[in-house]
């Protein structure tokens, strides 16, 4: 029988993952890349149960420091790319540990004046690649669903992912991820595209800078109190899971029009909606599997629906060209009443 705090940590641990928008599959893997990471290292479960039994949250970073540092010099010793493929994964959990353990959120929409002050025990730096990889996944997994009074159509992202795999489409997001803007002053025509960025970097006291062709620049984050926008203030985060992608024009405003003059996406989102009204018991992620093994596969033999891929694609393709992104510190991206 495990022991009963590391259930407890694995448990939040994974809950933290799939919160900062981790498939479930993928928070599983990266509970078990943790746990082998020791294994290898030979430190075992143990090493994981003392770093979340220790309160201070130096220490624990400190242990994370000594993990990596571990992981990274038997990554340089080894010339076997299998492995280095394995301590790439185990680094990965390593390095999200570390976000989970300084992570803030109480779940409140509190403005960031309100927040307690954020001190890390090291920058974090994310190049552009690692940028890119970290939104779309976010990206792909932003089910949404528009069910109110005068409304009814879904953009389940989960379910477009996987038709765009099967039909070799795997890049729809890239061009809006790349065009996405970063405020370098508090004035929204003055900003930098995720293109021209290098890297991110969160400062040890938490405000979150760009690099662009050797330069640093701030990063502002437009501040929303009850869903009014009140100005700009930099933004400052304790885990890049702080920095949220906002769209610059709601997909609420842009898509329930779009659908009405294309057929083939418009067939697919009635029909999932009509199923998710159904399964309201599931989660997004849950339902989204459900929904394309069971109900798409079999979309024109047992819905009477023909729907043509090529077209769908097109038509989500086409939309997601009329959509920009901006960078928002979490809270205010929640606290907007129309994303």
């Amino acid at each position: 029988m495990k022991n009963d705090t590391l259930k407890s940590f694995f448990k939040d641990y994974k809950a933290y993952l799939i919160d900062t928008d981790r498939s479930v599959y993928s928070a599983d893997q990266y509970c078990t890349y943790l746990r082998k990471a020791c294994a290898f290292l030979n430190l075992g479960e143990g090493f994981i149960e003392a770093i979340v039994a220790i309160s201070d949250v130096n220490v624990q970073a400190a242990l994370c420091e000594y993990l990596m540092a571990k992981l990274s010099n038997e990554f340089k010793n080894t010339t076997d790319k299998a492995i280095k493929k394995q301590i790439s994964n185990y680094k990965s959990a390593v390095t999200a540990l570390s976000e989970f353990l300084t992570y803030e959120d109480d779940g409140s929409d509190t403005i960031l004046s309100l927040l307690p002050t954020v001190t890390l025990p090291y920058e974090s730096v994310y190049n552009q690649k690692e940028l890119i990889n970290i939104f779309k996944s976010r990206l792909e997994s932003q089910d949404r669903y528009y069910m109110d009074a005068g409304d009814n159509a879904s953009f389940s992202a989960r379910v477009i992912k996987r038709i765009a795999t099967k039909t070799k489409r795997k890049d729809i997001y890239k061009a809006l991820i790349l065009n996405t803007r970063f405020l370098y002053q508090a004035d929204e025509n003055k900003f930098f595209r995720l293109s021209e960025i290098s890297r991110l970097i969160v400062k040890t006291d938490g405000f979150v800078k760009i690099e662009v062709k050797g330069t640093e620049y701030d990063v502002y984050t437009q501040v929303y109190v009850k869903g009014q926008f009140i100005g700009y203030e930099l933004l400052r985060v304790s885990s890049v899971a702080l920095v949220s992608l906002d769209h610059v024009r709601s997909m609420h405003e842009l898509y329930p029009s779009f659908l009405d003059e294309h057929n083939e996406l418009k067939k697919l989102s009635d029909n999932v909606l009509k199923h998710r009204r159904v399964h309201s018991d599931m989660n997004n992620s849950q339902f989204a599997t459900y929904y394309y093994n069971n109900i798409y596969q079999n979309i024109s033999a047992d819905e009477g629906i023909v729907i043509d891929e090529k077209i769908l694609m097109d038509d989500v393709c086409e939309f997601i060209e009329k959509l920009e992104l901006i960078i928002l510190h979490k809270s205010y991206n929640s606290s907007k009443n129309d994303n």
